[in-house]
């Protein structure tokens, strides 16, 4: 089965936690590719712009938020220690720590929804005339994007967008350092959005509240939202519900339903007004092979779920596999051993 390929011809790919990490004869060092620790986190010199009045008003108002995890695409997932949950998680505990909002179950019942993803541009590809090619990394972000439901809460409006850098390190545990530091700048940006300090019965000051321990956000794992785990029936389509349709075959639907099919843990629907839950597949080059999962007619993402390993190979099957692998994870149900190995 044909899936995208993010190599290019001439290019070595040597196995390694990262994606791009490439032997070229010229002498270029993979280690390269990686940021130092706790570059991508630093202030930038240019003093950002305010966000608009208009944006911390309606900021200032909401008490309830929803907080949509977006995931990440394939090459933020190879360079982010434990992506593409991790992010969710380490937002989850920064903003319950914070206290302003209440972090609501379900978008039906918030006054915003906050949707997290983590992003990284394709590498640029080196060609020399002589030698092997070499990859440069590009730097990876957070995006939050704030929504407003108004009136029509299935298609929300997006009111403002904080993209902010993502810290990694050199080595696993000072990557997920850098993270955390990266998370509490997210926060604090947030929190500029806010006219009025925190009110916490605690006392803590805003300065504190907006820093949860380091020791928290490492340990921190976000709920899933109940309308996806007590999910059963399901609408399969193609492409990004908040997007045009990707470039996702029909027979690849067919072999992931086929996948879920034999778990046999769900029951699949004709329509998605029948379903509990849409799965929205999709496989391209920019963001590897994923699924959103949403509320029939709505765009708001409840969750995604990302095999971190696109790109190893061309075969889709496994993709699909390591999928539904991840699916049994959410809802806590035992693995093979096989099952656990294509994970890692």
């Amino acid at each position: 089965m044909k899936r995208f390929s993010r190599y290019h011809p001439g290019e070595e790919i040597s196995p390694g936690r990262s994606h791009w990490t490439v032997r070229c004869r010229a002498g270029v060092l993979a280690g390269a590719l990686a940021c130092a620790p706790g570059c991508a986190h630093r202030t930038p010199a240019a003093v950002a712009p305010p966000p608009p009045q208009a944006v911390i008003q309606r900021v200032t108002q909401a008490r309830q938020v929803f907080l949509s995890n977006a995931g990440a695409n394939d090459y933020f997932n190879g360079q982010i220690p434990g992506a593409p949950n991790v992010v969710y998680n380490e937002l989850y505990a920064a903003l319950q720590r914070w206290g302003y909002f209440h972090l609501a179950d379900s978008p039906d019942h918030a006054d915003l929804i906050f949707q997290v993803r983590g992003t990284e541009s394709m590498p640029k590809i080196i060609t020399p005339a002589y030698g092997w090619s070499t990859g440069r990394q590009h730097q990876p972000y957070l995006q939050l994007v704030i929504f407003d439901p108004g009136s029509d809460r299935a298609n929300p409006i997006p009111i403002d967008t904080i993209k902010v850098r993502a810290g990694r390190g050199a080595s696993v545990p000072k990557g997920k350092i850098a993270l955390a530091q990266s998370i509490e700048w997210l926060n604090y940006q947030l929190s500029t959005r806010v006219s009025r300090p925190p009110v916490r019965s605690s006392g803590l000051s805003p300065n504190t509240a907006l820093r949860p321990s380091l020791e928290t956000l490492l340990r921190a794992v976000g709920p899933i939202p109940p309308q996806f785990l007590n999910a059963r029936k399901v609408y399969l389509e193609a492409g990004w519900p908040v997007t045009d349709p990707a470039p996702v075959r029909r027979n690849e639907i067919k072999d992931l339903q086929a996948d879920l099919s034999a778990w046999g843990y769900y029951q699949f629907v004709q329509t998605p007004q029948a379903a509990d839950v849409v799965f929205h597949l999709n496989n391209d080059p920019e963001n590897g092979v994923a699924i959103l999962v949403t509320l029939p007619g709505s765009k708001v993402i409840l969750w995604a779920i990302d095999d971190p390993h696109f790109g190893f190979d061309n075969n889709l099957a496994k993709v699909d596999q390591n999928l539904v692998t991840l699916l049994k994870q959410i809802h806590h149900l035992p693995l093979t051993g096989a099952e656990k190995a294509a994970l890692r």
